[in-house]
């Protein structure tokens, strides 16, 4: 097996052989082959009663309605099942599934009544009401059917209010009563459309409705035992592959949402499907959708998000879109996923270039080649060190916000490109004793300045690299706290020994250390240098999900030498005065103190929080650069990017965002703080 740190997969030939039967397990059979897996791999199995039950039936709950959309306290009642689970595993009594099953599908039918019922005539956008921003696993369901029919309500008028100030020129409280009146119909035609649509698909998913409910039990056993342990079906397995790889397979096109609610292509994947039909350009408008030898679906039944996973589901490899071309010509075309480059998985690295030349990496992933190790990100990165260190940097920011984890392989030799030899950090595995990371290679690539970018999304071998380098004196650790998992898992069949495909387990089977001895787990790293964060309101972090696992700390001689301290204070001093003072920063602690709050839904209240959030997202993605920089593409990508207009198109739409990022501004002006304290010593 090929270890990752929070993302793992088992060897290519081993799976192959497990992939090809047809499991005829029962669930319960199946419940208890993954009780059993998970007990005697994980680094830390719950005891399996009552309390474990408990967690095991609220997670299950959460799994079958994550947008609380649909059941309610009063519905859950009747299942009597809280406490009762291990008994009922081990008397192979799995009636839970079937009720729950029964259940949902009524209240999705229920919901299906209150949507047009409500949409049916127009909504009363005058009253003093409002609705928090975003539901968190930990929000309790509504109390019954009134408190649920209130709340589908206000989520209506909400979509509703998006919906129509999207596409309306004229603020909502400023239009003509008969123009309000006629926005406001076409509102609710496409609001119920797209309402009916998802939940027509949650009654009738492609596995089939019994069998997604029998997933979402064996999934909430899998979680009663940390967050990351999971339960994956093989398509999941082979969507959760395709997430750690750089390529993929794609049907070559993104797509984007216009103001008038319609569902365009804004961007063809040369060498992709699309590309290579000659029948699609960009700004075609889709009009249906088919899935393989299924029946056509009318776009309008679609909402973007739910459509681009669609798109990006393993399960899903023909889709005949039906699109309006520009000139009114309707064109029906087939496609089929080929193998591409996945520019969300992708590094892209720029020159910052002013009085002082800075290096930009930006990684979004750890990925990694499973077949060689040797294509990862962190090759990648070297080789874009390389280029730049030819522009003669005198520092480098590495940009590892948003940056979910990967590979802990990746993740070492990352590290191990800024530093000498050593160690680097502590690894405990199930049952074993605490071992050593070092790094693999010795000598650098880079021991130049070096900052590292992070925020909340920045997870697991993120996490390991920042925190690695902040150890050592080696890097200066600059944005929000990152989100504190400090676990390894792996992925392997469910039964070992069985060739019935019953599914895939990645199973939380280590626990990382910081060189130190202390752990990054529920903590995360703490940054030496604070940013405001626009998301930062919106994250959950490790410690806000109650059963995961607690921080500890082992005692291991791990002879490390630092390099000699970086003056953080200093560093952190110049900075805070300058964010005091940055338009930018106080347009962006602004927006995130209005993300923490309700949005209001009477009109001129809605009007006024959608133009203050619009005024403040305009002011920091357009704010005028000082001119302390200009960001450029290496001498060594422009050949190669003039014979790749796709790709040349791309990295300059990547350029103008950093041009005009506060945060890479800020990183670039703690570099030069930087650079100029060190040649003063």
């Amino acid at each position: 097996m090929v270890r990752k740190f929070g993302l793992a997969v088992i060897c290519f030939a081993l799976v192959n052989g497990f992939c090809k039967g047809q499991t005829g397990l029962t669930p319960c059979n199946k419940a208890r082959q993954v009780v059993d897996a998970l007990s005697n791999h994980h680094i830390q199995p719950p005891s399996i009663n009552d309390v474990w039950s408990e967690h095991v039936f609220d997670e299950f709950l959460y799994l079958l309605d994550p947008g609380k959309r649909f059941l309610t306290v009063e519905d859950t009642l009747p299942l009597e099942y809280k406490t009762q689970l291990d008994d009922a595993l081990k008397d192979k009594n799995c009636a839970l599934i079937d009720k729950a099953a029964a259940l949902k599908r009524k209240k999705l039918e229920v919901a299906s009544l209150i949507i047009t019922s409500y949409l049916k005539s127009p909504l009363d956008y005058s009253k003093n009401e409002s609705l928090s921003f975003s539901i968190t696993k930990a929000s309790p369901l509504p109390a019954n059917q009134k408190a649920l029919e209130e709340y589908w309500k206000r989520l209506l008028k909400l979509q509703m209010l998006v919906w129509m100030s999207r596409n309306s020129d004229t603020p909502l409280d400023k239009l003509s009563l008969g123009d309000f009146k006629k926005l406001e119909a076409s509102a609710r035609e496409i609001i119920k459309a797209k309402e009916q649509g998802l939940i027509a698909r949650l009654l009738n998913p492609q596995d089939g409705f019994e069998k997604t409910i029998e997933t979402a039990f064996l999934k909430s056993v899998a979680h009663s035992y940390d967050p990351h342990t999971e339960y994956f079906t093989t398509a999941e397995y082979e969507d959760f592959n395709l997430s750690l790889s750089a390529t993929g397979l794609s049907f070559g096109l993104e797509l984007e949402e216009d103001r008038f609610g319609q569902i365009k292509i804004s961007r063809l994947f040369p060498g992709g499907s699309a590309w290579l039909s000659n029948e699609l350009n960009l700004g075609d408008v889709l009009i249906r959708i088919k899935w393989g030898t299924e029946e056509p679906v009318d776009i309008m039944l679609y909402d973007l998000d739910e459509l681009e996973r669609d798109l990006n589901s393993s399960n899903k490899h023909e889709v005949t879109v039906t699109v309006k071309k520009v000139t009114g010509q309707i064109k029906t075309t087939s496609l089929v996923k080929t193998k591409i480059e996945l520019n969300e998985n992708s590094l892209k690295s720029f020159l910052l270039k002013g009085e002082t030349a800075i290096g930009y990496i930006s990684l979004p992933g750890f990925y990694t080649q499973f077949e060689d190790q040797n294509k990862g990100c962190a090759d990648d990165v070297a080789r874009e060190l390389i280029k730049l260190k030819k522009e003669k940097i005198e520092g480098l920011i590495l940009d590892l916000r948003l940056n979910g984890g990967g590979s802990l392989y990746e993740a070492l030799a990352l590290a191990g490109i800024f530093v000498d030899a050593g160690p680097l950090a502590l690894i405990q595995e199930t049952g074993q004793p605490v071992v050593t990371l070092k790094d693999i290679n010795r000598g650098t690539i880079y021991d130049g300045p070096l900052l590292i970018l992070v925020n909340g999304f920045s997870a697991s071998a993120s996490e390991l690299v920042s925190a690695v380098l902040q150890d050592l004196n080696r890097a200066i650790i600059v944005g929000k706290q990152t989100y504190g998992k400090a676990t390894g898992q792996v992925v392997m069949p469910i039964d070992i020994n069985s060739r019935t495909n019953a599914g895939f387990l990645k199973v939380t089977n280590d626990r990382i250390y910081r060189v130190t001895g202390k752990s990054l787990q529920r903590k995360g790293v703490v940054p030496d240098i604070i940013l405001p964060d626009i998301l930062d309101p919106l994250i959950e972090r490790e410690r806000d999900f109650k059963n995961a696992l607690a921080a500890d700390s082992v005692i291991k001689k791990a002879y490390y030498t630092p390099l000699s301290p970086i003056p953080i204070k200093e560093l952190k001093t110049k900075s805070e005065t300058r964010i005091i003072t940055s338009k930018s920063f106080e347009n962006i602690k602004q927006a995130e103190s209005i993300f923490s709050q309700p949005i209001p839904l009477e009109l001129k209240k809605f009007n006024q929080y959608n133009q203050t959030l619009d005024t403040l997202f305009q002011s920091v993605s357009n704010s005028d650069h000082n001119n302390l920089y200009k960001v450029q593409m290496t001498h060594f990508d422009d050949p190669l990017l003039s014979m790749d207009k796709h790709r040349k198109e791309t990295r300059e739409e990547v350029l103008k965002e950093i041009q005009h990022s506060p945060y890479i501004e800020e990183a670039y002006r703690i570099l030069l703080d930087y650079i100029s304290l060190t040649k003063l010593k």
